[in-house]
């Protein structure tokens, strides 16, 4: 979270401004029902590419429809690639799993590459789902502003238009421009002009929302391949109350798969972060109840929880993730009592006989990173102050085991060597 300036007395205006991100844009859903949960109103949306498809949505305020269509929606029904569904009619199981190829299944993967050699893949499924869900009459009927950006072909020149500027028969067409993911798929052209994705010239259009007198943004990045330009971010910081920056530290998947368990998954933890950006909830990686961890051991907690793989969809409190990692911590020690090499106490010799560099590599060759956590909260435990961990050569290498440790044997999780 940024925020440049202290929220005056004057009236907020808020936008949320989504970037582009195809299959990742369940997240920016998320942090929309963030703001709502919380109550607070939205006044301006603006968007590019997917993002701009997700802010026409706020406008019009159908909240449950726009998630419906994300707990839905496929890659074969955004794009003309042919094939069927991998998942049954409920989507609650995969009935046709295939090999991927960087977050994306290999016949999908072979139908993109066909189509970029051919001008890309055609988006009529895309433009049903905009048709069929955006209602147009409520669009402009509503108080909500509203932007997107696209991009001329071939000069990827910025095209800006806030709801003004566009003609009520061309809304959908406009939209359906901005995520044209050229030259995965075709180029969009209205009125003479050949548009594509919004994202070769804006990726993250805050300038659009200072434009129309946002006084707070809460700007979320899907982190797509894209032009996201700094200078209008600086821009947008030195000219609104409050900026507030949304990214996700997990990996949201490829974004050219719509795939309905990870947009699920997007979308709560797009809600989670927005939680989190808009201080209602503590937390980095993880989820933290507001409070219920001390704010000096928030990045100690959040790397145990990483450490050891815990759920990050949970919202915990210190008594809940003590259990959780209780849990994952016994299975640890199980692993750890069963390495021979630990009873004779080779991590001493290691750290005592070996240089340092040679001794990070053969701790982090041999040891997984829970394994080594454990071990490293024993050191801890055993010698307090003194422990070879707390130099500053293994802080830089291990700071993530080595916050989790202090955790773990702070807290009291580890039992008697």
């Amino acid at each position: 979270m940024y925020s440049n300036k202290t929220t005056t007395n004057k009236q907020i205006k808020r936008a949320l401004v989504f970037s582009g991100g195809g299959g990742r844009g369940g997240y920016e859903i998320g942090v929309w029902q963030a703001t709502r949960e919380l109550g607070l109103p939205i006044h301006i949306a603006v968007g590019t590419s997917v993002g701009a498809i997700n802010a026409s949505m706020v406008v019009t305020g159908d909240f449950e429809r726009m998630k419906h269509i994300w707990e839905d929606v496929e890659t074969n029904m955004v794009f003309d690639l042919g094939g069927e569904s991998r998942y049954n009619k409920e989507k609650t199981r995969i009935i046709k799993d295939t090999p991927d190829i960087k977050g994306l299944p290999v016949s999908e993967a072979l139908s993109f590459a066909k189509y970029t050699m051919t001008g890309g893949a055609g988006s009529t499924g895309l433009h049903s789902i905009i048709k069929n869900n955006l209602d147009v009459d409520k669009f402009y009927g509503s108080p909500v502003e509203y932007g997107l950006v696209t991009a001329q072909f071939p000069s990827f020149k910025a095209h800006c238009l806030f709801k003004e500027d566009i003609p009520k028969e061309q809304l959908y067409e406009y939209i359906l421009a901005s995520a044209s993911c050229f030259p995965a798929a075709r180029y969009t052209r209205i009125d003479g002009m050949k548009l594509v994705d919004g994202g070769f010239a804006d990726n993250l259009p805050v300038e659009m929302a200072v434009k129309k007198g946002a006084t707070q943004i809460i700007a979320v990045d899907l982190q797509a391949p894209g032009k996201v330009r700094e200078d209008t971010i600086e821009f947008a910081k030195n000219h609104t109350d409050s900026f507030i920056y949304i990214t996700s530290k997990w990996d949201l998947g490829n974004f050219l798969c719509f795939d309905p368990r990870n947009n699920i998954r997007n979308m709560e933890l797009g809600r989670l972060d927005g939680l989190k950006a808009l201080g209602h909830i503590d937390g980095i990686w993880y989820s933290f109840e507001k409070g219920s961890i001390p704010p000096k051991a928030i990045r100690r907690a959040d790397s145990a929880a990483r450490v050891f793989d815990l759920d990050p969809l949970t919202v915990y409190d210190r008594r809940s993730l003590n259990e959780a990692l209780v849990r994952k911590i016994r299975t640890s020690e199980n692993i750890r009592r069963t390495q021979q090499q630990m009873r004779y106490k080779p991590l001493a010799r290691i750290l005592s006989n070996t240089a340092a560099g040679d001794a990070s590599a053969a701790l982090r060759n041999a040891f997984s990173p829970d394994v080594l956590t454990v071990m490293i909260a024993h050191d801890f435990k055993e010698k307090e102050g003194e422990s070879a961990f707390l130099s500053k050569h293994f802080l830089s290498r291990f700071k993530k085991e080595i916050l989790a440790a202090s955790y773990i044997k702070g807290e009291s999780l580890i039992a008697d060597l």
